[in-house]
């Protein structure tokens, strides 16, 4: 008897007084130890006793491990900025649906991983440094031989060989020539490569399109003023030396600030608010200083209120003004120490017109560059372009060529008012509050 596709023989047959037929019946294979057994009755429903655990015998699987091997050398070199786990992701896939159902052996997804490394280790001498200027890396694509690579430069310091590396979309560099150019200058370690430091990018603002563009993206071994400086000496050159921005917004970091401050001396620095609200947050956390105070302080029109009054009544009405605003009880020492930093650090190791409102004002700075925030929101969106976390070079050559191209083509609809603008942060009104004391600054 076949029943559910498995073979059951008569056991045994019982006829009881009233005509009723009951067989018992076991597996076909049970001399092979499978338990299955069937009760049937006649005019009932067939009763099943232990689990049918036999199966068909298995076909011998498919040693597909060279294939898999050569498929994967094959397909780790038509894109180097592929990730190596997709690549065995892919050619996994399409070996199943060659064989279907018929079970067939393959390397791990681990030894398909090492096997993409090492042959793109081998092809390219394991040296990005080099595949990165030979064809058609350097270019945006296979389809166009537009130089993606800017500038591939080594220097040394502190007796060690550094090396910078810049890219950047041809129909982005232009821009770079506008007269009255707000720059940001930024850099990023969350999806850097190794064996670099850091990622710099240069952003630039578009007023005729109102838009934020990430021009160049510039990878570093270094943190240290001489990256800068070759870094801002290789974007001079691309556009022959004609960049003369208005303004030039980066964090307070020293070597950066030396570095844009001698190669832009005509520009207007703006150390970028939100970092320097963020130093002087860190100080009052660092000193101990109660949360509900830290709160009120960060409030608006409390200690942000030094970055709108003139440079030079800052000591003199801003700072006591401030003061009054806060809480200082029982801890008093610790307020004393952190406004003995202020004065120290943000009016003598920094000067105040890289962080004041008063003094960008008074030198008719464009107010939008307070903050870094255009390039801090595109490095957040630049982030998620990378799914596992610090990828490997030529994966991030190949996503950074991809958000070029983005980059432009969102420009170009723009241009043609297929779209509209992406949109940003309102740029703020910097006001003094209500209750301070204007009249004392006319005296």
């Amino acid at each position: 008897m076949n029943y559910q596709g498995y073979q059951f023989h008569l056991k045994r047959k019982v006829v009881n007084r009233a005509g009723l037929q009951t067989e018992y019946m076991s597996c076909a294979q049970r001399t092979n130890g499978f338990p299955a057994r069937l009760i049937v009755k006649t005019g009932a429903p067939v009763v099943v006793k232990n689990d049918h655990t036999c199966r068909p015998p298995a076909k011998p699987a498919i040693d597909a491990r060279d294939e898999m091997n050569a498929m994967l050398e094959s397909e780790s070199q038509e894109d180097l900025g592929r990730v190596p786990g997709r690549v065995w992701d892919s050619v996994y896939a399409d070996l199943k649906e060659k064989y279907l159902d018929r079970p067939f052996k393959v390397l791990s997804r681990q030894q398909g991983i090492k096997h993409v490394e090492h042959v793109r280790a081998v092809v390219n001498g394991g040296d990005f440094f080099r595949t990165i200027e030979t064809e058609p890396h350097c270019f945006l694509s296979e389809m166009d031989e537009c130089f993606f690579l800017l500038f591939n430069s080594t220097f040394v310091s502190k007796n060690a060989l550094q090396r910078i590396c810049g890219f950047a979309h041809p129909e982005l560099i232009p821009i770079l020539r506008q007269p009255g150019l707000a720059l940001y200058i930024d850099g990023t370690f969350r999806v850097c490569p190794r064996p670099f430091k850091q990622i710099v990018i240069v952003m630039a603002y578009d007023a005729s399109l109102d838009v934020y563009v990430p021009v160049v993206y510039v990878l570093a071994t270094a943190r240290c003023e001489k990256t800068y400086k070759y870094l801002l000496y290789w974007l001079q050159a691309a556009v022959n030396f004609q960049v003369k921005p208005r303004t030039v917004t980066c964090d307070f970091e020293k070597a950066l600030i030396n570095v844009v401050t001698g190669a832009f001396p005509m520009s207007v620095l703006v150390g970028c608010l939100f970092h320097w609200k963020q130093a002087i947050r860190r100080k009052l956390v660092g000193l101990r200083i109660p949360k509900e105070a830290i709160r009120t302080a960060m409030s608006p029109g409390i200690m942000d209120t030094l970055t709108v009054i003139p440079v030079d009544e800052i000591v003199s009405h801003e700072i006591p003004y401030v003061r009054s605003k806060i809480d200082e009880r029982g801890h008093k020492k610790a307020w004393n120490t952190f406004w003995s930093y202020f004065s120290q650090t943000w009016m003598t190791n920094y000067k105040p017109s890289w962080w004041n409102v008063g003094e960008m004002i008074l030198t008719n700075a464009d107010i939008r560059n307070r903050t870094n925030n255009p390039v801090g929101s595109y490095n957040n969106l630049y982030k998620g372009c990378f799914k596992n976390g610090f990828p490997n070079p030529c994966v991030w050559q190949q996503v950074t060529k991809r958000a070029a191209v983005r980059v432009c083509e969102m420009l170009d609809q723009t241009r043609k008012n297929i779209r509209d603008p992406p949109s940003h942060l309102v740029i703020a009104d910097p006001r003094f509050p209500a209750d301070y004391p204007l009249d004392d600054l006319d005296e």
